[in-house]
């Protein structure tokens, strides 16, 4: 992104990324569901984002309030378990979770209901049993503090709406909501490990009982660090469905994987989940989605290149609308201009040619729309009408809807009361 959008090397572009460090405060109000999982959203995808370091300030300890399998009791051992740690001197930016008092400098999250983000000024967050909105506001804040020290523009409040909104619904409480009680996972790279990291913050009453079948046949290398939450450093080879059913197993769900792309042949068969989430990185992927026999298909997208990296698309597939349908035309999304990366990175004519045909991915978008979608999710499972596309830059200050519809599958399963 850093080469792409200012043109500087690839030596210049690396310490940049490496003097990036990052300070969470935790102020009062914070500890709450919403509270907890913005941090530790914020401590996860901020290590990959600021890479000289993510610290947590934390006054007086807490026990944990987020659904989150990071096997520890408290929110600073979640945190230091995440990778939080200490960093040299002041940090380059600050972000401030909950009601406290900060400089003109800092971020603050924010979270009231189904709604949450990102604002250069305090505002008050509501106490909150909402674990994706604390997901958002965390990814949001970590996204303007990035913004910012690229000095690129940045709304002074960022908000995102994640129950469908029209005339006919008001906003749930949401112990209210009726939740996915099985799903198909169709890529497990950076929109699909966001995917796990929301369904895993629900608060279910017997994971257990929740069937989720992970799809990928793609192995984890060392550039998915930088992009997918669950990643750690150092830990590649291993196929990426094995990494998020370690994460599944943890959180107690009952898992299957697949190890497979997903072809004309595959068809979902009895008790199997008929709703799933796709996180594909390309239209082609995506070809074979209308035979496999699923009810409802949630499908995220993100831009490519450092001028719609902050771009994320949610579209709901079901059989009154089909995949094929919405891309007839199997287009490649440009990259942008053609870059001189072998002088930049100082590549032979092999090595940039694939630098060249990497998109850009960062994890505070995919964790935005990975939320968004599992939103739709439990919308769905509520009896709610969704958008059937919504369109959304994080520097904006809306999204683009296409008209409500009401989704059902005959073989959905739920969980609530």
């Amino acid at each position: 992104m850093l080469i792409d959008a200012e043109g500087i090397s690839d030596v210049e572009a690396e310490a940049r990324l490496r003097a990036m460090t990052l300070e969470i405060v935790v102020g009062d109000g914070a500890h709450c569901i919403a509270g907890h999982n913005a941090i530790l959203t914020a401590v996860a995808v901020g290590k990959k984002t600021f890479v000289g370091g993510v610290a947590v300030r934390i006054d007086e300890d807490s026990p944990l309030l987020s659904a989150l399998p990071v096997d520890r009791s408290s929110l600073r051992e979640a945190a230091d378990r995440l990778g939080a740690s200490e960093i040299p001197g002041e940090a380059s930016v600050r972000v401030i979770v909950g009601n406290a008092v900060g400089g003109p400098s800092d971020i603050h999250a924010w979270w009231d209901g189904w709604k949450g983000g990102a604002a250069s000024e305090p505002r008050i967050s509501r106490n909150s049993d909402n674990p994706l909105v604390g997901i958002v506001a965390g990814a949001a804040a970590v996204a303007q503090a990035f913004a910012r020290l690229r000095n690129s523009p940045w709304p002074d409040v960022s908000e995102f709406d994640l129950w469908p909104q029209s005339a006919a619904t008001e906003p749930p409480p949401f112990a209210t909501v009726y939740l996915p009680g099985a799903l198909w996972l169709l890529g497990l790279g950076n929109l699909g490990q966001a995917f796990m990291w929301s369904l895993s913050a629900l608060p279910y009453p017997d994971p257990r009982a929740i069937k989720l079948v992970l799809q990928d046949a793609d192995r984890i290398s060392a550039e998915n660090w930088g992009t997918s939450v669950l990643v750690q450093s150092g830990e590649y080879g291993a196929y990426k469905t094995a990494l998020a059913e370690d994460w599944a197993k943890r959180k107690g769900f009952n898992v299957r994987r697949v190890d497979r792309l997903l072809d004309s042949y595959q068809r979902v068969q009895e008790d199997e989940p008929t709703m799933a989430l796709c996180g594909f990185d390309s239209v082609g992927a995506r070809k074979f989605i209308d035979g496999c026999g699923f009810e409802i298909v949630i499908d995220a997208g993100l831009g490519r290149a450092h001028t719609d990296f902050d771009v994320f698309r949610v579209t709901v597939f079901d059989s009154g609308y089909s995949v094929s349908a919405h891309f007839p035309e199997q287009v490649p999304p440009s990259l942008g201009a053609p870059r001189d990366y072998k002088q930049l990175l100082g590549l032979d004519g092999c090595g940039a040619a694939e630098f060249e045909g990497i998109g850009i991915a960062a994890p505070f978008v995919s964790s935005i729309a990975a939320a968004t979608a599992v939103a739709r999710a439990i919308a769905i499972c509520s009896g709610v009408a969704v958008p059937r596309n919504e369109k959304r830059r994080l520097t904006s200050d809306g999204s683009k809807l296409a008209a409500h519809a009401a989704v059902s599958g005959r073989g959905i399963m739920r969980v609530g009361s």
